[in-house]
């Protein structure tokens, strides 16, 4: 390891780097710093590529509204016509790794307009150029969730991106309307909505070894501001949760309907969770997507029981809650009742590089060694654009 004016070149760190990423040139088209005025081609071709309709507002919430900064990407652009042929979108994070400041970005979206067969060509320029930005911003991580094998094979193989650990996904069935529906169709419905009451109650809080108070919240206030600030500490690396960030991910994210509850002790906010109520494949679910518990299993446990009762009153049917193994969390589900392991989701896989950088400073080395053992990590599936 050699040092100079304050900058370090590890050699440890050197087979974590990306690789340089020579794409060839692309006949008629160009690579453009993404820009809002590209907002209506990029949102056009997601369309078409995921077969959605996503409305511009909801591109314009994700892309723009970010109180950590506008989104960052590239666009590769026909030069005879100006569609937009393929895309590689960023969003930045703000992380605290070791209490300190720490820019991330994640791996938002990716699309090739399906007209474009370059071998992978165009999508490897936009990465390259992406790559570029964020290193000019100082992005210090690259990391992106909901990867499926084709995103896994060809991140690892394309772009030196690793799976850097994988969320196992838990339920509780809420409701025994469901299973009564699949063989009795709505008569089974109703009667397993009469029969909800039978199921085995939900843990009682006390039992759970927190003695505080947990409440709804419809909105993220200075509340959240001080749970944050409270237990941020606690966490090697963490993605910023203040009241500007959770309020523009659940309260003014377009998907789903988010919930949120609070949890007070005497010395004041203590902890808070976030769930998503929405609907796949027909039966009404909820899904917790964020918890900041001060690596507390019984304060995740007490949080995870009331979600449980508020999604239950609220018509859910099930509760689902993917959690780093071994984790506060799954010791938290592991005292509840009716909480398993779920065959019903798939598993979460996270996939991280590091930024394509030759020099890095002492600092950002050991954020960036911080940031690759995932023992340090607190992660939550909203810490990614779930479904979003």
């Amino acid at each position: 390891m050699s040092e100079s004016a304050g900058i370090i070149e590890p050699e440890e760190l050197k087979a974590w780097y990306l690789p340089e990423l020579r794409a060839p040139g692309i006949a008629g088209a160009r690579a453009e710093v993404l820009e809002r005025r590209h907002s209506p081609a990029v949102n056009a071709l997601f369309n078409l590529v995921f077969q959605r309709n996503r409305a511009l507002a909801d591109l314009d919430w994700k892309y723009w509204d970010n109180p950590d900064g506008p989104a960052a990407g590239t666009v590769v652009v026909s030069e005879s016509d100006g569609r937009v042929l393929a895309v590689y979108v960023i969003l930045p994070h703000v992380f605290q790794v070791n209490g300190a400041d720490a820019l991330c970005l994640q791996v938002a979206e990716t699309a090739v307009h399906p007209a474009v067969r370059s071998g992978g060509h165009m999508i490897r320029a936009a990465f390259a150029a992406a790559v570029q930005v964020g290193r000019d911003r100082g992005c210090v991580l690259g990391y992106g969730g909901q990867t499926n094998d084709e995103a896994v094979k060809i991140g690892t193989r394309w772009f030196g991106y690793c799976v850097l650990f994988t969320l196992q996904p838990w339920e509780r069935r809420l409701s025994l309307a469901p299973a009564l529906r699949a063989r009795a169709g709505s008569a089974g419905h109703a009667l397993g909505r009469a029969a909800d009451r039978l199921l085995r109650p939900l843990t009682s809080a006390w039992r759970l070894g927190f003695s505080g108070v947990i409440e709804p919240r419809e909105g993220f206030g200075p509340e959240f501001d001080a749970a944050w600030e409270r237990l941020r500490g606690r966490h090697a690396a963490l993605l910023r949760r203040n009241s500007a960030y959770l309020t523009w991910r659940y309260a003014r994210c377009p998907v789903g309907r988010h919930r949120a509850l609070l949890a007070r002790d005497p010395k004041g906010p203590a902890a808070f969770i976030v769930w998503r109520v929405w609907e796949h494949d027909g039966v009404r679910r909820a899904t917790v997507l964020d918890i900041l518990d001060g690596r507390d299993p019984a304060v995740a446990a007490a949080l995870l029981r009331s979600a449980a009762s508020e999604a239950r009153s609220d018509g859910c049917e099930f509760l689902f809650f993917s959690v780093m193994p071994d984790g506060p969390q799954e010791q938290a589900l592991r005292r509840l009742s009716g909480f398993k392991p779920s065959s019903r989701e798939p598993r979460d896989r996270v996939m991280a590089a590091p930024p394509r950088q030759a020099r890095l400073t002492a600092q950002v080395i050991e954020q960036m060694m911080t940031l690759r053992d995932p023992a340090n990590w607190h992660y939550t599936q909203g810490d990614s654009d779930f479904r979003d």
